[in-house]
């Protein structure tokens, strides 16, 4: 993304600028993605539609561990395959640690099988990588 600032370091929260009401509290996010690339195309499509929405970026296990038990929560958006760690281990930890936080999969090779399971589970959606103009239906659900 040659004109916006640098991605900060998993772990690190973001806050977006914007002339939405000082008032509302901001969304606070929680996004577990090994892919810098995809990392960034989710904070810019959030900075579009959630501008001042709190994004926590974590790569993996451990970083959605230290997070879950030190902040809070509004959503938590994961992609399906981490290395080392599935989507499916991901939703049963924030189901333990953070019962009844909304749970988004943000994956472009979940596959159909996979969704209905996850959503039995208790996913609350999915969307596609390549159809990111979905998220922000899917987070305002």
């Amino acid at each position: 993304m040659a004109d916006s600032a640098p991605l900060p370091p998993p772990g690190a929260p973001t806050s977006a600028a914007s002339a939405v009401a000082a008032d509302a509290p901001p969304l606070e996010i929680l996004l577990l993605e090994d892919s810098t690339f995809d990392a960034e195309l989710l904070l810019a499509s959030l900075e579009t539609t959630h501008p001042r929405a709190r994004v926590t970026w974590v790569k993996d296990e451990p970083g959605l561990l230290g997070a879950l038990e030190t902040q809070r929560f509004d959503l938590i958006l994961s992609d399906y395959q981490l290395p080392g760690f599935t989507g499916a281990e991901a939703l049963a930890l924030a189901q333990r640690l953070v019962p009844g936080t909304p749970f988004i999969f943000v994956s472009g090779v979940i596959g159909e099988e996979n969704t209905v399971e996850l959503l039995k589970r208790g996913a609350t959606d999915y969307v596609m990588k390549g159809r990111l103009a979905r998220l922000p239906v899917a987070i305002d659900r």
